[in-house]
C-alpha cells in the first residue's frame, strides 16, 4: 500500500496503548472483532495487505521518475558499467531516503491530528527505519540503480532484497506489535 499505510497503522497502535488494550485485534467467538477496535483507514486486514502496507509507493513513484530523468546506465567503450559516474543518482538516492523518512514522519502527524482520541506525539521510529529500508530495495532492484557503481552487483540482486525485505519486515513488525490487525482470508 503506502508509507500513508505505515502512519495509520501507528496512530491506531498510540490509539489502542492510550485505551489501555493489547496491540493486537482480540476475536470473539466466531472471529468477530469487537465494535471498539480501530482499524487503520487505508489498509485492508489481511495478510497480503500486511505484506504490502510496507512498500513506500510514494517515494518510490517520485524515485522512478527522477531515475528517468537519465538516460540509461550503459558502460562507455572499453570500460565496465562500475566506472561510470553515478554520483547523481547516489545524490538522488541520499536525498530520497532522508524524505522517505520525513515523508513517514509528516504523514505520521497529519494521521495524529486527524485522530478523534489525542496521543502524546511518539516518533515513529520503527516505520521511519523500515520504510527507508524498504525504499532503499526498491530502489536497489531499478534497472537503473545507483547500485550498479559496484562492480559485479545485478539488479536481480535488488530484486532479491526487495523479497526478503517483505517478508521480514512484515515479520518484525508482526513480532514489535506494530501490525494491529491480523486476519487470515
Amino acid at each position: 500500500m503506502s508509507l500513508v499505510a505505515m502512519a495509520d497503522a501507528k496512530v491506531v497502535e498510540q490509539v489502542r496503548v492510550k485505551a489501555g488494550k493489547s496491540t493486537r485485534k482480540r476475536r470473539g467467538r466466531g472471529g468477530a472483532e469487537s465494535a471498539d477496535t480501530p482499524a487503520p483507514v487505508g489498509v485492508k486486514p489481511n495478510i497480503v495487505n500486511q505484506l504490502v502496507m510496507w512498500i513506500p509507493t510514494e517515494a518510490i513513484t517520485l524515485y522512478v521518475g527522477y531515475v528517468a530523468l537519465f538516460d540509461p546506465a550503459k558502460p562507455k567503450t572499453g570500460t565496465k558499467l562500475s566506472e561510470n559516474d553515478f554520483s547523481a543518482r547516489w545524490w538522488g538516492f541520499a536525498v530520497f531516503c532522508i524524505l522517505t523518512a520525513a515523508f513517514v514522519l509528516g504523514t505520521y502527524i497529519g494521521k495524529r491530528r486527524e485522530t478523534t482520541t489525542k496521543v502524546p506525539f511518539k516518533l515513529p521510529l520503527f516505520e521511519m527505519f523500515f520504510g527507508t529500508v524498504a525504499f532503499a530495495c526498491w530502489a536497489a532492484a531499478l534497472p537503473d540503480t545507483p547500485f550498479q557503481d559496484i562492480e559485479g552487483y545485478k539488479v536481480s540482486y535488488g530484486g532479491y532484497a526487495v523479497a526478503a525485505a517483505a517478508a521480514g519486515i512484515t515479520f518484525l513488525a508482526w513480532v514489535a506489535g506494530k501490525t494491529p490487525f491480523y486476519e487470515k482470508t
